[in-house]
Formats: structure tokens, C-alpha cells, sequence
């Protein structure tokens, strides 16, 4: 017969078993501090809207004003939608781990406001060779150019 503390200390570690399968972890504890790990299994970039923050070459550094209105969506059937300022554009991308190319993306034809980062936004992607998510951010490495791509996830409304 078991008596109530072991049935209190079973019971204990039958939640710590089934919680565990729960909650996943992304990261490392170091120092009290939980740490992010860099991410490059495709599903980490998948399924979420991403806003463009930045781009960062060894030439030049180019800050986004309105991230929300460059923004990224690669599905995981291998299709990517993406906003471009005042332009939507859809095509196609190839990803596997830690690689990503774009195929042609269509865009409509909109001419927008004066300054407007849609045509650079549309370049930048198109020389796009890798992909990483780290703390939160999905950065995209442009190999040619030495640089990075990088975004946010959008905020939920």
C-alpha cells in the first residue's frame, strides 16, 4: 500500500514528466540570464509575418523608418508573400538548413512615395544565400555583399 507522501512524490514526478513534454526551450541559462540560441531549421522562419528592420553591408547601413511596410511571410508550402511599401508581391523560395533563395517574386506596379525603400527592399531579397533566427530576429545573410537582412516578428493585434 502506498502512503500519502509517495503518492504526493509520484504525483510530483508525473507533472514534471508531463510539463516537460510541454514547454520547449530555445535557449541556454548562463548566469541567471536565459540566452537565445540561433536557429536555422526552416520552421523557426515559417509562418510568420516578419518586418523589415535593417540592412548592414561593409558599405553601407541602411535603418528602416516604417518596418511595417516591408514585410515578409514565407509560407511552408514554398511560397513567400511580401510587402513592398505600397507594392504586394508573391513568388516562390527554396529553404533548407541554414540556405535560402528566392525565386522570381511578382509585385504590383504601384509607384510609391518618394523615398521609398520598396525597389531596394525587392534587390535585397533577391541576393538573399542564407537565413538564421536568433533571438527573436530572422536575419538573412547577403554573401555577396558581406551583409544582413534583418527582421522583426510582427507584433499581433
Amino acid at each position: 500500500m502506498l502512503n500519502s507522501v509517495t503518492l504526493r512524490a509520484f504525483g510530483l514526478a508525473a507533472v514534471i514528466v508531463l510539463g516537460g513534454g510541454c514547454a520547449q526551450h530555445s535557449g541556454v541559462m548562463e548566469e541567471g540570464v536565459m540566452q537565445q540560441e540561433t536557429s536555422t531549421d526552416p520552421a523557426s522562419a515559417q509562418g510568420v509575418s516578419w518586418q523589415w528592420l535593417s540592412k548592414t553591408t561593409h558599405k553601407e547601413m541602411l535603418e528602416v523608418a516604417q518596418p511595417e511596410r516591408y514585410t515578409l511571410v514565407l509560407q511552408p508550402d514554398g511560397r513567400v508573400q511580401a510587402q513592398f511599401d505600397c507594392n504586394k508581391g508573391q513568388g516562390s523560395y527554396e529553404m533548407s538548413a541554414g540556405r535560402l533563395n528566392f525565386g522570381p517574386i511578382a509585385t504590383t506596379m504601384m509607384a510609391c512615395v518618394p523615398g521609398s525603400l520598396d525597389s531596394d527592399f525587392g534587390r535585397a531579397l533577391q541576393q538573399a544565400e542564407s537565413f538564421r533566427v536568433e533571438n527573436g530576429e530572422l536575419l538573412l545573410g547577403l554573401e555577396a555583399e558581406d551583409g544582413t537582412l534583418r527582421f522583426r516578428a510582427a507584433p499581433l493585434h
